[in-house]
């Protein structure tokens, strides 16, 4: 996802949907580039803040907690922002891309992906679409795709790619799920990780179906801001 933003080791990265910080690591360590990385989660913030200090990157991986309701990030200062799935729970999400605007000097490229709704109707009361939404950071605030890249193009983003990635979303799940399932034959989880690992798998099962079905959509935008 980084790579077509050209990242060398004078620039700074604005990193929203940060997790656990793995991808603003993986970045600093490859390119050596300054990433600042927020995180809704408070509790995963602290543990990719934790994570960042052990391996010695706190400064050049900073990981911290956000409100996306009320988005301060620091204007005109970062060369680029990378935007990972951190808007489909945001209801006011012209509030949060306007901030990530402001924080991008001119010229600055932007990466993003989100969970948009599907060419199928999502009914609400689906009970697969209702326990998806329960198990995966819920409640969903989900729009059609047109709809993020007329707002990106409204907030002076010139908006060069905006591409369907759900196929590759879901190979790649599927392909991730093979290893760990490796990973579990190898080294049998405790009951307590054996339950967090169902609810994770169960969360998949859903979200996946639904991308298959037509109803959900992941989507990849890359824009410049003018």
């Amino acid at each position: 996802m980084s790579k077509p933003l050209g990242l060398q080791e004078s620039h700074s990265l604005l990193n929203i949907g940060a997790g656990m910080g793995g991808a603003a690591r993986a970045i600093t360590t490859a390119w050596g580039t300054w990433v600042s990385g927020y995180e809704e989660n408070a509790d995963l913030a602290a543990a990719g803040e934790a994570l960042s200090k052990k391996a010695k990157l706190e400064k050049k991986a900073e990981i911290r907690h956000y409100d996306p309701a009320a988005p301060q990030f620091r204007p005109n200062f970062f060369h680029h922002a990378l935007v990972q799935e951190a808007l489909w729970t945001v209801e006011d999400k012209p509030r949060l891309l306007a901030a990530v605007a402001a924080a991008l000097k001119p010229n600055g490229q932007l990466v993003m992906t989100d969970l948009t709704l599907g060419e199928v109707p999502l009914d609400p009361n689906d009970e697969t679409a209702r326990a998806w939404e329960r198990l995966d950071r819920g409640p969903a605030c989900l729009v059609h795709p047109q709809a993020e890249t007329v707002l990106m193009a409204r907030l002076g983003f010139d908006v060069r790619i905006a591409e369907d990635i759900s196929p590759r979303h879901v190979q790649q799940a599927v392909a991730a799920w093979r290893g760990m399932l490796e990973i579990l034959l190898a080294q049998p989880p405790t009951r307590a990780q054996a339950l967090s690992i169902l609810q994770e798998a169960e969360l998949w099962l859903r979200r996946l179906s639904l991308i298959r079905s037509g109803k959900l959509k992941v989507m990849r935008w890359h824009a410049i801001r003018r």
